[in-house]
């Protein structure tokens, strides 16, 4: 079975290249952005990497929390507990991803332990992503949850990110 991952924010610089490895690595992408014409040229991109990808152009969070397995909040923490208040009936045992802005925050659940209780029922995980000296995509993940911080590894693994030194299971 083909998971569906929902990406908000999906042309923000990380977000978007984690959009293409993902569409050649057999998952469904829901792909949703404000800027609708950036995120159009953004599935052309793709679709002529893979042009197999399962890709849907989305512009309603509910709709798009709804269909996915999993979700990234490739936005600022303002934004994500915007979305989330509109998205907690519809990622019950989900994984949420949160991006974070720092190595810190991923490894500390800063501020994702606030996402976590505006979404009591999701499996939040704090997500960091930078280049390294050689300009490979590392990652850095914590989360309370293990399936889920194992999940988010995994495919950010076969997207082509390199985990960082130290991913973490937050205990609380």
């Amino acid at each position: 079975m083909i998971k569906s991952i929902a990406i908000f924010g999906a042309t923000e610089k990380y977000a978007s290249v984690l959009a293409e490895s993902l569409a050649s690595s057999n998952y469904r992408l829901l792909l949703l952005s404000e800027e609708m014409q950036t995120l159009s040229d953004l599935r052309d991109q793709i679709l002529i990497k893979t042009p197999s990808a399962d890709i849907e152009l989305l512009d309603c969070s509910t709709e798009a929390s709804w269909q996915a397995d999993s979700v990234i909040l490739a936005l600022s923490y303002e934004l994500q507990e915007l979305i989330a208040a509109g998205i907690e009936d519809f990622v019950t045992q989900k994984t949420v991803i949160a991006y974070v802005d720092s190595v810190q925050e991923a490894l500390n659940l800063i501020p994702s332990k606030g996402l976590q209780y505006l979404l009591p029922n999701a499996h939040v995980i704090s997500l960091y992503i930078t280049n390294d000296q050689e300009q490979n995509k590392v990652f850095y993940a914590g989360g309370l949850d293990e399936e889920a911080l194992n999940e988010t590894m995994t495919f950010l693994m076969l997207a082509g990110f390199i985990p960082g030194t130290s991913q973490q299971l937050v205990t609380p």
